[in-house]
């Protein structure tokens, strides 16, 4: 026994005429809007308020970004304008404190007492510094402390905001 295998299952199926149930819907609300506008409004405000409603309709059912309905993007806009923003372009060293003067020469006097390969294999391996900056003098145990940066910008609406700055380099 054979069966048949649908193979466009994801293109939606025309109800009215040539359109699916959902432009068909969006068209309907708008023509229902301008339809309740019409009693409202004089003719001219109705026929600007009818050319608007009726372009949100019509975009709304045909129009598509990237392959996406509108009604997506516009959902998506709407959460990237509610969530909070967090903008990164400075990193901050994660190790900020500075080990002790007799802790470093302990430190100093272990290292010497190790083979030279080792000891090289060793800082190679768990150092968390760049090769280029390894390559230019060893290890530099004595930092600055890194700043924390912040920056206001502000929005054409006038809103004011503190942003943090971050640099991953």
């Amino acid at each position: 026994m054979q069966f048949q295998v649908p193979q466009f299952i994801e293109i939606e199926d025309k109800i009215v005429g040539p359109l699916t149930l959902k432009q068909f819907a969006y068209v309907a609300v708008g023509a229902l809007f301008s339809f309740l506008l019409f009693f409202v409004f004089e003719f001219l405000l109705w026929l600007i308020f009818t050319a608007f409603i009726a372009f949100i309709a019509v975009s709304l059912g045909f129009l598509k970004y990237n392959g996406r309905p509108m009604i997506v993007m516009i959902f998506a806009a709407l959460e990237y304008m509610w969530r909070p923003h967090f903008y990164v372009w400075k990193r901050e060293d994660t190790q900020q404190t500075l080990p002790s003067l007799p802790e470093i020469s302990r430190v100093r006097k272990s290292e010497e007492q190790k083979k030279p390969l080792e000891n090289l294999w060793e800082k190679l391996n768990t150092t968390t510094q760049p090769i280029h900056m390894r390559e230019k003098g060893g290890l530099n145990i004595f930092k600055k402390e890194p700043v924390q940066q912040f920056e206001v910008q502000r929005k054409a609406t006038g809103e004011r905001r503190v942003y943090k700055r971050i640099d991953y380099r």
